[in-house]
């Protein structure tokens, strides 16, 4: 297997409803020899990524409430989070279950109106913020 790096450079920054994404380009174009199979390794600039690098957060409770005379399904997080109202979550154990859209944040709790997933105490369940995750876009000749 061919290794090809491929260095790049901060091209552009934008917000878009209070977020920050970042576009990165090549800094000088690389044709890359690819057959059915494409492997990708992203790094930061120390060429390295730590093994507990995950987007992934750990739900510490699932609860239906009653909040505010309205019916929500609660994720009881630990500790602080980056999460925003109207961001795309999705909710995985032994893969993804289902996909939301925080109504309400209150302290550690991400809220969601109306809705209901059926869990397993004894299971493990984690969230991942969609609105974080990073597309890439490749384009080979």
């Amino acid at each position: 297997m061919d290794n090809t790096s491929i260095y790049c450079k901060l091209s552009n920054k934008n917000e878009i409803n209070n977020r920050y994404f970042n576009t990165y380009v090549p800094i000088k174009k690389i044709r890359i020899k690819c057959s059915d199979k494409l492997s990708l390794k992203i790094q930061t600039n120390t060429l390295i990524l730590p093994e507990d690098n995950n987007d992934k957060i750990k739900i510490n409770r699932i609860k239906n409430i009653i909040y505010e005379n309205k019916k929500y399904l609660c994720f009881l997080l630990n500790g602080k989070h980056n999460y925003k109202i109207n961001d795309t979550v999705a909710i995985y154990s032994n893969g993804l279950i289902n996909t939301f859209i925080v109504d309400k944040i209150t302290d550690n709790c991400l809220l969601f109106l109306n809705k209901n997933i059926e869990h397993d105490i004894a299971k493990e369940y984690s969230i991942l913020n969609m609105n974080l995750q990073n597309n890439i876009l490749l384009n080979y000749a």
